[in-house]
Formats: structure tokens, C-alpha cells, sequence
């Protein structure tokens, strides 16, 4: 997903480096919280779930400065559009996860494991499903130029 918007944004090679790196990362120190048990070593935990949030803020800046404030701005109008849709679609369903894992029986235990699978599974939905529904909606129009490169 994040390589699609990387490209649909027109993002340099190293700027999508950059954001799939912080993505993996993010990964990566949110399963190490998880995977922390016993429960009393809680400070760990959340020193690996802040690094991973931590990568996700560092992936989100590098979006917002390097492409929807750069390269983007090079592209035609309809990908300005397009790409505005789906970085704030990610950003906003994204955002849901470390909030559904701080609420959820890795932290806080304050919703049943049922209710955070399923939040899990929704903010999927809506992050998977609603990016592939606004590449479909915005490229399959008639003229629409979700592919040009740089304007032509």
C-alpha cells in the first residue's frame, strides 16, 4: 500500500525507501511489544511500542514533506487528487491501530480480545478496501491520467 501511494505520489526512490523502511520497522517494534511477556515488564513493552510508533510518525512526516509537499506537486491534478485521498486515508485508518493495541490485551486490556480483533479487522477494511476504491474510482474515469509521469 504505502509502495502504491509512494508511486501514485511520485515519490524519489529514496523517499520510498525511506517510508517502506519506517513501515517495516514500525512492524517490527510493535510485534516485539506484543510478543513481551510476562506483563510485568511493562516498561519494555512500551518502550518497543513507542519505537514503533515512532517509525509510523517518521513514515507520515516523509510523506507529508517529501511528496504531498514535493514531488506530488509535479503531478497532473487528478493524481494531486487522488493521492491527497489516500494519504489522508492512511493516516486517519492507521492511526486507529495503536489505539485499538494500547486499549487492547497487550496494554491496557480494556476491550475483550473479540472486540480488538475486530477493530483490527475493520481498520483493514477500510485502510485495504477504501485505497483500492479510490485508485479504481479516480484511474478508471475517462482522460484520467493516474499513470502519466511528470505532467505528460
Amino acid at each position: 500500500m504505502l509502495f502504491e501511494l509512494c508511486v501514485v505520489g511520485g515519490a524519489e526512490k529514496h523517499t520510498a525507501i525511506l517510508v517502506i523502511g519506517c513501515d517495516l520497522l514500525m512492524l517490527t517494534g510493535g510485534i516485539v511489544s506484543a510478543m513481551i511477556v510476562p506483563k510485568e515488564k511493562s516498561l519494555q513493552r512500551n518502550l518497543w511500542f513507542g519505537i514503533s510508533v515512532f517509525f509510523f510518525v517518521i513514515m507520515v512526516t516523509a510523506l507529508q514533506v517529501d511528496v504531498a509537499n514535493g514531488t506530488v506537486l509535479e503531478r497532473p491534478p487528478d493524481v494531486q487528487q487522488l493521492f491527497s485521498y489516500l494519504k489522508w486515508l492512511t493516516i486517519i485508518s492507521w492511526s486507529g491501530y495503536p489505539v485499538v493495541v494500547l486499549l487492547g490485551r497487550a496494554h491496557f486490556g480494556l476491550i475483550s480480545k473479540g472486540m480488538e480483533d475486530a477493530l483490527l479487522c475493520i481498520l483493514d477494511c477500510i485502510s485495504k478496501i477504501g485505497m483500492e476504491f479510490f485508485v479504481v474510482i479516480s484511474c478508471s474515469g475517462e482522460g484520467a491520467q493516474c499513470h502519466a509521469k511528470d505532467g505528460k
